[in-house]
């Protein structure tokens, strides 16, 4: 029986780059390809292996983690080729772009790009520019889930459309435009959009400039994305992400996190609880160094209401469906309420044809009630599950 259970005990290395004893051990005792897998499986394996050759430990591991690195580097060389290719399109309808979570982080914490996967293009645009940027993906071969027929019929509580290169549920990958940086459920107050939209840092690539979030910026909005919108799960990719950000490394390291900003911000949000608890687990976790102003913001007192709303939404068990009916309940007024249920249930006859791969549309009532059980299943299930 491979024992696991000692595998985490690699990351603090693979965030500082410093190989303890004990780690060496492990890399030495634990079979290569089952340790391979393990960091593979968590999109760390591209990572570990340019770690290991920059300490130049010659182990087992190292050879069995080249395929996942070439594959990465691979795979990252077509979404950064598609990623000039979109700036361009962009551009040339006068439409301004940020870079977000993963596309941003490859090009900025890393020395490597490969070294960070990605599974989507997170960009992020203003509000305005949102009817001309759908048309462009539209020109460019990308389709939307078909959810809405045009911009003005996309709810509120929406806050990002996904575009695909074909079938939704086989493509490789998809690119997400952002106009909001959260989900409605989880911040009471509202993150400083055009304060951080105007501080977004320019960082030169193949003849273009791209803009990326600030420091701070990004440490927040990580924060917020791991926990409140994915519940908290323990994903190392994201993990190292923040551990990245708080150490500066390595492009972040001419513009230092704003830690009294960082927690006006947070605090300013009902998203205090969020950055607190990323601090907190990478503290535990990777043995991220924080620095004194990051252990002054965790000693801050959070708001009581919001420290309940953040455990609940971090809810590892609750639902897609669960978390649409608590993004109703903090929405005002019942026919607001209701547009924020009604498309999550009963989703557009387009999306639901690509989705179920729905051939005749005779069949669509026997799917939507179908989805309509299954929701009201899993919605119900937390509430079971306490009872």
């Amino acid at each position: 029986m491979i024992d696991t259970a000692v595998y985490p005990t690699l990351c603090p290395a693979l965030a500082s780059g410093e190989w303890a004893e004990v780690q060496c051990a492990i890399l030495q005792d634990s079979p290569p390809e089952a340790l391979a897998d393990w960091l593979t499986q968590q999109e760390i394996g591209a990572l570990a292996y340019m770690r290991l050759k920059e300490a130049n430990l010659a182990v087992p591991l190292q050879t069995a983690l080249a395929p996942v690195y070439w594959q990465s580097a691979a795979a990252t060389a077509v979404k950064l080729e598609l990623l000039a290719r979109l700036q361009t399109a962009f551009a040339a309808v006068g439409v301004e772009t940020v870079l977000l979570k993963g596309i941003a982080f490859c090009l900025t914490l890393y020395p490597d790009p490969a070294v960070r996967p990605m599974n989507d293009l997170d960009l992020w645009l203003q509000p305005a520019d949102l009817p001309a940027a759908w048309r462009m993906m539209a020109g460019q071969g990308f389709h939307d889930k078909g959810l809405w027929p045009d911009v003005t019929a996309i709810p509120e509580h929406i806050t990002q459309l996904d575009f695909y290169p074909g079938d939704l549920k086989t493509s490789p990958l998809s690119v997400e435009l952002h106009w909001d940086l959260s989900q409605r459920e989880g911040v009471r107050g509202r993150l400083p959009l055009a304060r951080w939209w105007a501080e977004a840092v320019c960082i030169p690539w193949r003849g273009q400039l791209l803009r990326v979030l600030s420091p701070g910026a990004a440490l927040v909005h990580t924060a917020v994305h791991q926990f409140l919108e994915h519940r908290a799960e323990i994903r190392w990719r994201w993990l190292l992400d923040i551990d990245q950000l708080v150490r500066g490394r390595p492009a972040y390291h001419l513009s230092p996190v704003d830690w009294q900003q960082v927690a006006a911000d947070a605090d300013a949000a009902g998203v205090l609880p969020a950055v607190q608890a990323a601090l907190r687990l990478v503290a535990r976790e990777l043995a991220t160094p924080l620095p004194e102003p990051a252990l002054t913001l965790l000693a801050q007192e959070s708001d009581p209401a919001q420290c309940q709303l953040a455990r609940y939404i971090a809810n590892p068990h609750r639902s897609t469906a669960g978390k649409v009916l608590l993004n109703a309940q903090n929405t005002p007024g019942w026919r607001q309420k209701t547009a924020v249920i009604l498309p999550t249930f009963f989703p557009h006859p387009t999306y639901m044809m690509q989705r179920y791969h729905i051939r005749h549309k005779a069949l669509l009532p026997i799917y939507y009630l179908a989805r309509l059980l299954k929701g009201a299943v899993t919605a119900l299930k937390p509430v079971i599950r306490k009872s």
